[in-house]
Parts: structure tokens; C-alpha cells; sequence
């Protein structure tokens, strides 16, 4: 009897053993899923923030106010909801990571006007936006495949109509 009582000891011993490895392995991979998702939904505030920066620059006037690509320290369209056409052409005419380091963001971005019907052409059908070079408002999802993507809409006239501008921020 003697011996069978020492290997019931052993199983309930290796039982209790094996369980609180279990669960050691359980909390763990609870804590690590947790951390993971604190870091994606840090990720996606900043990119929030940062779409919020780049789309309220665009709707205000820049400065100094008559700027040039030269003069240029931070970049505006808009004045009294108005897109400044000349401005555009002017943001227009820069290369795109020049633009980056005047918007002051990490992220990639991409902006265009819309109305009910779809993107209003900024270009006569050669240019639908501004951004990053290849995206436009259809492929966005498709070409960047982004880790991130905030969307910022603000009201504006553009071209004398009531357009929506459409901001799209990303992090690769």
C-alpha cells in the first residue's frame, strides 16, 4: 500500500505542477495581447493627432500669409473656407517630402476635394489630389496597405461650390 501511496502523490504533484504552468503560460500570453494592443491604439491616437495637424494647416491660411514656396513656414489653402487656388498650385508645384517637413508630420498623407458625385480634379483629369505620389482616393487601401489610416474631413469652397476635403494621414 505503501507505494501506491507515494505514486498518488507524485500525479497529484506532477498534476499541480503542470497546472500552474498552464496558467503562468495563460497569463503571460494575456499580458503580451494587452501590451500589443496598447501600442496599436497609441499608434493610431498619434496618427489622429497628426492627420488633425495636417488637415487643420491645410484649412488655415499658412503663414506668412502671401506665402511663396520660398517663404513657406507653414503651409495653408484655406482662407475663410475658401480654397486659395493660387496657394494650391503653389503646394501643387512642391516635391512631396518637402511638403512632409512643412506639415511636420512622420506619416504619409494624401488630400483631395469631393462632392456627392466623387473627387473634384484639382487638375482637369491629370491630377486628383495632393500627397503621396501613386495614391489617389480609391487605391489608398491597395497601394499602402497601412498599419494606421485616420480619414479628417473639413468643408470648404473650392472653386466657388461647396466641396469636402478629405485628408488622409497613414503610417506605413
Amino acid at each position: 500500500m505503501h507505494f501506491f501511496a507515494r505514486k498518488g502523490q507524485i500525479v497529484v504533484t506532477d498534476l499541480i505542477l503542470g497546472s500552474l504552468v498552464f496558467v503562468v503560460a495563460i497569463l503571460a500570453f494575456y499580458r503580451a495581447e494587452v501590451n500589443l494592443q496598447e501600442v496599436a491604439s497609441r499608434e493610431l491616437a498619434d496618427v489622429q493627432l497628426e492627420a488633425g495637424i495636417v488637415a487643420d494647416a491645410l484649412y488655415s491660411r499658412g503663414y506668412p500669409p502671401a506665402w511663396t514656396n520660398a517663404t513657406v513656414t507653414d503651409m495653408g489653402i484655406t482662407e475663410n473656407s475658401r480654397v486659395n487656388v493660387t496657394k494650391l498650385a503653389q503646394l501643387r508645384a512642391m516635391q512631396y517630402n518637402q511638403t512632409r517637413n512643412i506639415f511636420r508630420t512622420k506619416y504619409d498623407y494624401y488630400f483631395y476635394y469631393e462632392q456627392n458625385d466623387g473627387p473634384t480634379w484639382i487638375d482637369a483629369g491629370v491630377q486628383e489630389g495632393i500627397g503621396k505620389p501613386g495614391v489617389n482616393s480609391t487605391n489608398i487601401l491597395t497601394v499602402e496597405n497601412p498599419e494606421q489610416l485616420a480619414r479628417i474631413i473639413r468643408f470648404v469652397i473650392y472653386n466657388g461650390a461647396p466641396h469636402r476635403m478629405v485628408v488622409y494621414v497613414w503610417k506605413p
